[in-house]
Formats: structure tokens, C-alpha cells, sequence
């Protein structure tokens, strides 16, 4: 059978001891089935390593997506009620009755939303000049310690998840008879405590807190409090 020399594609025959055309040596001179052969298998093996390195790298980048948004996720979960719990005390401290409405609970006032309260209680307000008297005491106490607010930091501790029949029992026992907030509005719960530390132009002061509750109300956090937020008695002696 004829073969073909590879170094100037020539025809060689089988018992020639060299190319006539190169003078190239018969050792290195391959048949056209065999050249074609290897050829074929090369370029199968190409195709399947490309392949290989696709399916690879389509993976790795999927792992590296899904992980990216669950960490986006677990941070926005995160962050949100410690975010609220931030407001929480921040509103106490500096007296500012518009943002600690904002992030407090529905379910601390009866389950009525604040602006429906406001307006049928009209001039007299009397909830709203108790809860405003109740800000005013904690942070003019406050600052008499520390002078002026520079800095409010809130640290969360012993959270664990509010389970649903915990979330239904309050439900039950602290929404009024007719309420704005209805129970398909709370999502989820996380209970823990707070240490909130108050640094001021005179000095710092600490505030401890317990069983405080951050329920994610009509998709905002907001923090209820099963007990009274802060010990007044401690914090004027």
C-alpha cells in the first residue's frame, strides 16, 4: 500500500527506503488510513475535552451564583431586624417619636396602626402623649449621663427563631378586637436580647434589654417588646 511521507505529503512506496521527492526516512512514514485514524481520534479527544472544560466551568459558576445570593439573602434577613432593632433604641435615646413609631410593632399598641390611632384619638391623643412622656424620660436620663448622642450601638444577643404558635399566641393576646394588622401579615419572628451602648460628649453609658421580639410585619421588621423595654428605676438612679 502506498503511504505518504508528512514531512512534503508525497507518495512513497512500501518498500522505499526513503522519500524520493524530501529524502525523508521510511521509520517516520505513516499510511493515509493510519494518519487519518489519529487524526480523527484527535480531534474527537478536542471536542471532548472542550466539552469537559464547559460542563466544568458551568458548574463552578452556578455553585459561585447560588452561594453569592444565598449569602445576599442571609444578609438582607439578617440586617433587617438587626436594622430595626437599631432604630428601635436609637429613636429611645434621642426622643425621636416619629422613627421609633416607624419601628415598632404593631402589635404593641393593640394590633392598630399608629396613623389610625392618631387620627380617631384626634387632638387629645392621650397614647401618643404617654408614649411621649415614656421617650422623653428615657433620654433625657440618658443624656444626663452622657451629654449629647454622638453614637448609639445596639448589640444582639441570644436570638433563636419565633416558631408560629408563638406568633399565634401573641397574636391572639395582644391585637385588639378590631385590628388593622391582621395575623397573615406577620411572617416570621426572631426573639433575642440587646445591649445598647450609649456614647455621648460627657461620656458612655450601658443599657441592657430582654425578650424583645423583631416580627417582619407587611414585609418590615419591627420589634416588639414582651416586657417593658428598659428598666426606668435603674436608669434615672
Amino acid at each position: 500500500m502506498a503511504k505518504i511521507c508528512p514531512r512534503c505529503g508525497g507518495r512513497v512506496e512500501d518498500n522505499a527506503v526513503k522519500c524520493n521527492n524530501c529524502g525523508f526516512t521510511p521509520s517516520a512514514v505513516m499510511n493515509n488510513e493510519n494518519i487519518n485514524n489519529i487524526s480523527n481520534k484527535s480531534g474527537k479527544s478536542k471536542k471532548k475535552n472542550k466539552k469537559l472544560v464547559s460542563a466544568i466551568v458551568l458548574s463552578v459558576c452556578s455553585a459561585v451564583i447560588i452561594i453569592c445570593v444565598g449569602l445576599i439573602i442571609g444578609s438582607a434577613v439578617s440586617s433587617g431586624y438587626k436594622k430595626a432593632a437599631e432604630n428601635y433604641f436609637t429613636a429611645m435615646v434621642k426622643c425621636d417619636f416619629d422613627l421609633y413609631w416607624d419601628s415598632l410593632s404593631s402589635l404593641e399598641y393593640g394590633g392598630v396602626n399608629f396613623e389610625d390611632r392618631y387620627s380617631v384619638l384626634g387632638s387629645g391623643l392621650p397614647m401618643g402623649l404617654g408614649y411621649d412622656a415614656y421617650l422623653g424620660v428615657i433620654s433625657s436620663s440618658i443624656q444626663a449621663k452622657t451629654g449629647e448622642v454622638k453614637k448609639v450601638k445596639v448589640e444582639i444577643g441570644n436570638v433563636s427563631k419565633t416558631d408560629k404558635d408563638e406568633l399565634d399566641s401573641l397574636y391572639s393576646k395582644y391585637v385588639s378586637q378590631n385590628p388593622s394588622l391582621s395575623r397573615k401579615d406577620i411572617k416570621g419572628g426572631k426573639s433575642f436580647d440587646a445591649k445598647v451602648t450609649v456614647k455621648g460628649e460627657n461620656g458612655e453609658t450601658e443599657i441592657e434589654t430582654f425578650n424583645l421580639i423583631a416580627l417582619k410585619e407587611n414585609k418590615k421588621w419591627r420589634v416588639f417588646s414582651l416586657e417593658s423595654d428598659i428598666d426606668l428605676a435603674s436608669l434615672i438612679g
